[in-house]
């Protein structure tokens, strides 16, 4: 057999895995099968200071205020009317989050996992993180809270946990970075979530993605660990530069000092930064929709996603990469 066929053998083969485990996460309740290869814009909005991405899209304003585009399965897209004074904003695959001023947090979205059951006297919180089907909160006193979906243990926050600075909420596995720069994980180890690199110091941020996590050092390299079926873990290995980091169900995303968009992994071609993309500011992930938000205001978002015309009706600009 001659090198060529079986240059070809390989791509087919591989291209018949993903289009599989495309099928088995619609089967594993991830959601419909979805558009591939798509690409939105919208612009207009030079009042956006942050944006969180899930299925749906979460977008914070300087007044306070927020804003949500996408397909509403639960009600996630519902922003409640009287919602205002937020300063942190999470997406969730079908419940969303926000952090008002006074340190308390609004939900709304499915409430099947008791995604919105928030822990009575939840106050004082600094920081908020939504999963899958769970969600964390930060606390003054650097304590954090769970609640959601318990299976996997991804809401048994270590007793012992304290001194944490940040958190992130990932599919069956949860993050917290503390102040002395170390990560700490809890949850799932079934893809290697929880297997923290030894000796990893001087975090500033971290990420989780759905089994995989992300961290960013005080240099601007990254370190990961976890799933890495599609290199969304080896391939970040000798970044610089990078300023933010984001994960999702099989690939990585990072925001470099230029403004510059980078993605590794991903079950197809549309994890793939769309072309021309520059002047980014801040960048967010879900398991299949990548977004951008750029120093104009403008939100470019790609991946897979569902219901275009919905996307459309809120005044995004939906296209395939082919056209």
């Amino acid at each position: 057999m001659s090198y060529r066929v079986m240059k070809i053998d390989y791509l087919f083969a591989n291209w018949l895995m993903r289009k599989l485990f495309i099928i088995f996460l619609v089967y594993a309740g991830y959601g419909p099968i979805y558009a591939e290869n798509v690409v939105m814009h919208i612009s207009g909005h030079p009042e956006i200071t942050s944006l969180s991405s899930s299925e749906h899209i979460l977008a914070l304003k300087e007044d306070g205020t927020v804003i949500s585009w996408g397909i509403d399965v639960s009600g996630e897209t519902l922003v409640p009317k009287d919602l205002n004074d937020v300063i942190a904003i999470s997406a969730g695959a079908y419940h969303s989050l926000a952090l008002r001023k006074n340190n308390t947090i609004v939900v709304w979205g499915s409430n099947k996992a008791n995604q919105l059951d928030i822990p009575r006297n939840l106050n004082n919180v600094i920081d908020i993180s939504s999963g899958t089907h769970h969600s964390l909160a930060l606390k003054k006193d650097g304590t954090v809270i769970a609640w959601g979906l318990d299976k996997h243990n991804r809401t048994l926050v270590p007793k012992t946990l304290s001194g944490v600075v940040a958190i992130a909420a990932g599919s069956n596995h949860s993050l917290a970075l503390k102040s002395d720069g170390t990560v700490v994980a809890w949850g799932s180890n079934k893809y290697q979530q929880l297997e923290v690199p030894q000796n990893l110091s001087d975090v500033v941020a971290i990420t989780a993605g759905s089994r995989h996590s992300l961290a960013l050092k005080n240099d601007g390299s990254v370190v990961a660990w976890g799933w890495n079926r599609f290199d969304q873990v080896q391939k970040v290995d000798g970044l610089k530069n990078v300023t933010a980091i984001a994960a999702g169900l099989s690939h990585s995303l990072v925001l470099k000092k230029d403004g510059t968009v980078h993605t590794f992994g991903g079950i197809n071609e549309n994890a793939a930064v769309p072309n021309g993309l520059r002047d980014v500011i801040a960048i967010s992930s879900g398991l299949f929709l990548s977004s951008a938000l750029k120093e104009n205001g403008s939100i470019v978002a790609w991946g897979s996603i569902q219901g275009a015309d919905q996307w459309r009706a809120k005044g995004f600009d939906v296209r395939l990469r082919t056209q």
